[in-house]
């Protein structure tokens, strides 16, 4: 019952069911919470202790035992929002010292050997079009709006807004379908001009992307994700992208 407030605090598996067994019941001994959890009172002991530490369990001594029982959801935010105050600051020291060194790192020379990363699953999907929004140029791109949509609709809701918000623009060449004409309705508002192709001869599943020195590729059907990395091949890639673009207007 309590199982999705013990994974929310972040507890493993083990932690679990100590946490669990002890809500609702006050304060008890070790060996009591031991027996409920079908485990040694040692390693119950140190379970407690951790949670304890923590900050979602508190500790009491009654003679020459410790009692243990779960704090109380107001304990437990406090300990959270303090959590997330530090993590917070971490991260921004973090975000400093790139940013410190960003322009270093930014003229750095390319390996002449392409630098090529894989990711799967929806997850490594976002963190491919997370890539793009480090773009300093505009993005090149073929692909689809019907298959981004069926496959992220909430996520390119709001990838759309922030790309636009970095003044990242964008360039695309996608099938000519009714969802296709509905999106370019707002290329002014999210910095995109669209060429759209006959989509009875050109039906573009996946999508690609060219910017700097990357050339990404993403495979709905598969959920996989490739970013290559190298200056010819992007350099290459953003040629044959702009004869593409440009077909029309040397009919």
């Amino acid at each position: 019952m309590y199982d999705e407030l013990a994974h929310a605090l972040g507890l493993k598996e083990a932690e679990v069911t100590v946490f669990t067994a002890l809500i609702g019941r006050g304060a008890q001994p070790a060996t009591r919470i031991a027996r409920w959890c079908n485990r040694s009172r040692n390693t119950v002991r140190g379970i407690l202790d951790k949670l304890f530490y923590d900050g979602f369990i508190s500790r009491t001594k009654r003679g020459n035992v410790h009692l243990y029982a779960v704090e109380s959801a107001e304990r437990m935010s406090q300990v959270l929002r303090s959590k997330m105050e530090l993590l917070r600051d971490e991260m921004q020291g973090r975000l400093q010292c790139v940013e410190k060194y960003a322009e270093s790192l930014k003229h750095q020379k390319a390996s002449r050997r392409p630098q090529i990363t894989f990711y799967e699953g929806y997850d490594g999907l976002m963190r491919v079009y997370e890539d793009t929004l480090t773009s300093s140029e505009t993005l090149r791109s073929w692909g689809s709006f019907d298959a981004n949509q069926r496959a992220l609709p909430e996520y390119f809701k709001n990838y759309y807004k922030r790309r636009a918000k970095r003044k990242i623009h964008i360039r695309s060449i996608h099938p000519d379908t009714p969802l296709a004409r509905r999106k370019s309705r707002d290329n002014k508002a999210e910095l995109r001009r669209t060429l759209l192709v006959d989509s009875g001869r050109f039906s573009i599943q996946p999508e690609i992307q060219v910017y700097d020195s990357k050339v990404n590729i993403v495979s709905w059907r598969e959920k996989l994700g490739i970013i290559i990395e190298n200056d010819e091949i992007a350099e290459a890639m953003k040629q044959i992208f702009d004869l593409c673009f440009n077909a029309d207007k040397n009919k």
